[in-house]
């Protein structure tokens, strides 16, 4: 059965954002079109074989009913859901990432949120300032922080 996959906005500005960096900031177009066309054919292929993959192994995930599937030729995955004929895409992210540990695995409002805010610091050229010793928030974001570095506030 062929599924209809939907990509959130998240997964897309996700998508963006990694082929942004690859084409932008290491200077390699060709790397950048070879990925796009990995997440295309990847979306093509989900659509044939989504229902048949397994619930994720990692408790955050799968108790929120997320199942993945990794690009066809790159280290990058999709975390999706089924809802009847269509295919959710909720995440994408590059298989080193520690997506497993993100704080919030509630639905993408709270992150998509998060991720404005995140493209207004960049736009604005703000460097987030969070120091290990407050250990609890960023200060000048004001964003929750973890594993010792602001999430949302990067630069």
């Amino acid at each position: 059965m062929d599924y209809k996959v939907i990509l959130s906005d998240l997964a897309k500005r996700q998508l963006d954002d990694i082929l942004f960096y690859i084409y932008a900031t290491l200077n390699n177009e060709v790397a950048a079109a070879r990925v796009l066309e990995d997440a295309e054919n990847t979306v093509q292929k989900l659509a044939q074989v989504g229902s048949s993959l397994k619930i994720c192994e990692e408790p955050e995930p799968a108790e929120y009913g997320y199942q993945k599937m990794h690009f066809l030729l790159h280290r990058y995955l999709m975390l999706y859901t089924i809802n009847g004929t269509n295919i959710h895409v909720d995440r994408i992210y590059h298989e080193l990432e520690d997506y497993k540990n993100l704080p919030d695995w509630s639905p993408c409002i709270r992150l998509t949120h998060c991720l404005r805010e995140l493209r207004q610091l960049r736009y604005r050229s703000t460097a987030c300032s969070y120091s290990p010793a407050s250990n609890s928030q960023c200060s000048s974001c004001s964003h929750s922080t973890f594993s010792g570095f602001c999430i949302y506030g990067f630069t």
